[in-house]
């Protein structure tokens, strides 16, 4: 009977990998195109006292969170019985916060262009506070105000709103689109999505390994590659990066060719050859 990999190895894998997400969302902050006290010296002023600044430590923010969920992914993963909902939801916030920090942190974005894009993810914050709907906390409605008339002053360019979606296929392009909507439907209490999911663990102790391994494997492979990004935009040491993406691919494969042997198995050819 052809079975997966232990548990043990994916949790393992997200736990190494949480670990170096977090030392590289420490690094010094770097920007590469200005030195920042500079930058901030002669720009910020009022509500942004210190604008380029804060659009680098939005990007530690996101790539922290986003290690976090990886990493309690690992643990919930680790113990005798894998759950079935929580790290599917883990994953999907680990996917979200990493297609932030990949939007905030491109290393080809000039200092304007990521001061807007910083801009995009606050006025979307405050917007999801509804501070244009009756009701809303004054003091948000005061900061909001304040943040927009920055903007103005600033006279940023104008940048694409992100689309979470195409983020997360470019941080993920083998499994983004299906997991995402996937874990999605999962997270926001699918009635359709979440009797499948049970229905399913229910049938046997393997389609809990094969979805934990999925969730865990997605997360990684996110999370990994937001890290990156923000590896590449300090200018830090990329070692522990490439060690963690040949870790990965060594569990991709393992994954790949438990789904091969499983088509053959069951009397399906892939059609391709052996991973």
């Amino acid at each position: 009977m052809v079975e997966l990999p232990p548990l043990s190895q994916i949790a393992s894998l997200c736990d190494v990998i949480a670990q170096v997400m977090n030392r590289t969302a420490n690094l010094d902050y770097r920007d590469p195109f200005v030195d920042i006290s500079t930058y901030d010296a002669e720009y910020g002023e009022g509500v942004m006292e210190d604008p380029l600044r804060t659009a680098h430590k939005m990007t530690r923010m996101y790539l922290t969170a986003c290690g976090d969920f990886v990493y309690s992914i690992g643990k919930l993963l680790n113990v005798a019985e894998p759950m079935v909902v929580s790290p599917a939801v883990l994953a999907r916030s680990a996917a979200e916060h990493a297609s932030r920090c990949k939007y905030i942190s491109d290393p080809d974005d000039e200092p304007e262009i990521r001061l807007s894009k910083m801009f995009n993810l606050l006025r979307e914050g405050f917007n999801d506070f509804g501070v244009n709907k009756p009701g809303a906390n004054p003091a948000l409605i005061e900061h909001s105000k304040l943040l927009n008339d920055w903007r103005n002053k600033m006279q940023l360019p104008k940048t694409k709103l992100p689309n979470y979606a195409a983020l997360v296929l470019e941080l993920s392009p083998d499994m983004g689109r299906a997991e995402y909507e996937r874990l999605s439907a999962i997270a926001h209490g699918s009635a359709v999505t979440l009797t499948e999911v049970f229905l399913s663990a229910q049938m046997g102790h393997k389609k809990r390994i094969e979805d934990a391994w999925r969730n865990g494997l997605f997360a990684v492979q996110c999370g990994l590659l937001a890290a990156a990004n923000v590896c590449i935009l300090r200018d830090g040491d990329k070692t522990e990066i490439n060690h963690c993406l040949a870790l990965l691919d060594e569990a991709v494969l393992s994954y790949n060719r438990y789904l091969w042997d499983l088509s053959m198995e069951s009397g399906f050819n892939p059609g391709v050859p052996r991973p």
